[in-house]
């Protein structure tokens, strides 16, 4: 009896050690698949929260862009306005230029038409008039010129016309031609006095 129960205890104690080796490679198991499953859930919130980040970072992105663009707007309208400002300041001066100034303007014009007939047409904006005494001077100088009693309404300074070519020496006509390099060099000067420019 003794041996039947030796057996019966031998085969009760293999059965628990094949138990208690199932238990634990079902705890390692179970193990395993809870970590991979915990990593799993990690790598998705990882992925998630840096998917809400990029998204975070793509909006501050595209609203510091359009910030910028709007304050490089509002710049570029302010130089505009100041550019504009500069430029009726000029033409307003340049209606004021004194006779003896204009009278030179009117013999540089001369001077690159060279001994033609031409005709002399004067803007009614001038607010000097040359004298009787600088007429007669441009007509001794320039015998070949006429000088038309009509002014061009709206308009300062004068046109030159030699033959079907009119020369246009108009205030506004002087500064549009030299528009481009004011313009340049006043926003190089205003970014130079705002610090951008250093």
């Amino acid at each position: 009896m003794a041996t039947i129960e030796a057996i019966k205890e031998q085969i009760l104690d293999k059965i628990r050690q094949e138990e208690k080796e199932k238990l634990t490679a079902d705890k390692r198991q179970v193990a395993e698949h809870t970590a991979k499953k915990e990593q799993a859930i990690a790598d998705d919130l990882t992925a998630r929260k840096q998917a809400i980040e990029r998204k975070y970072q793509q909006r501050v992105q595209t609203q510091l862009q359009q910030f910028n663009a709007q304050q490089r707007h509002q710049e570029l309208q302010q130089q505009d306005r100041l550019m504009q400002d500069v430029f009726k300041g000029a033409l307003e001066k340049l209606h004021a230029l004194p006779e003896d100034q204009l009278l030179k303007l009117v013999k540089q014009a001369l001077q690159t038409v060279g001994d033609q007939p031409s005709e002399l047409r004067f803007g009614a904006l001038n607010q000097a008039e040359l004298s009787k005494d600088a007429f007669d001077q441009l007509k001794a100088d320039y015998p070949k010129l006429t000088i038309s009693t009509e002014t061009m309404p709206r308009v300062g300074g004068f046109i030159l016309s030699q033959s079907a070519v009119d020369y246009n020496y108009t205030y506004q006509a002087l500064l549009d031609e030299q528009a481009d390099g004011l313009s340049a060099r006043f926003l190089a000067e205003v970014a130079k006095a705002s610090g951008e420019g250093e």
